[in-house]
């Protein structure tokens, strides 16, 4: 247990840096200076992972949990992966859309921005679920995001490219 919660606050600590916004950096002090460690080790003791549902967990700081940071690396992964595999096409293009729960737009916002980074056109950027579908299916880009229930999953995805 003592190397575990070596662990979990050396990780914290470093969401306690500058890179991190105000509101994320009170709530992981407050994981540190609290007596009961267990929402620490359970927010940091590893990472979020994309399964087959897509990215999914509890809202909040940590590694384990779902915040723009968490889906901001998972964003950035699928944007390397397009960007790598996909070198050839003259543009890469993806649809961004999200559903109305907490912190979809937010997050839907947040993939947005850094397929852009990445150089990836970005359609919809922060349009609702069903606009999401009929962008995909009218200008048929190369990946679909849809960001439900403050769930990044990828939707709509086009086998001929992603296979």
């Amino acid at each position: 247990m003592d190397e575990l919660l070596k662990m979990v606050t050396a990780k914290a600590t470093e969401w306690l840096s500058e890179s991190f916004d105000a509101d994320t950096r009170a709530e992981v002090k407050a994981m540190l200076d609290n007596e009961d460690k267990s929402n620490l080790i359970d927010a940091f003791y590893k990472d979020l992972e994309f399964g087959t549902g897509g990215l999914r967990g509890t809202m909040g700081a940590g590694t384990n949990r779902m915040n723009i940071y968490t889906v901001g690396m998972a964003t950035q992964g699928l944007a390397n992966y397009l960007n790598i595999n996909f070198k050839d096409l003259e543009q890469i293009s993806v649809v961004v859309g999200h559903d109305c729960r907490n912190n979809g737009r937010l997050y839907a916002e947040t993939v947005a921005n850094i397929f852009s980074a990445n150089g990836i056109i970005t359609y919809g950027k922060s349009s609702p679920f069903d606009l999401c579908i009929v962008i995909t299916r009218t200008l048929s880009p190369d990946e679909g995001e849809l960001i439900e229930g403050s769930v990044p999953s990828q939707c709509f995805r086009k086998p001929r490219r992603l296979l």
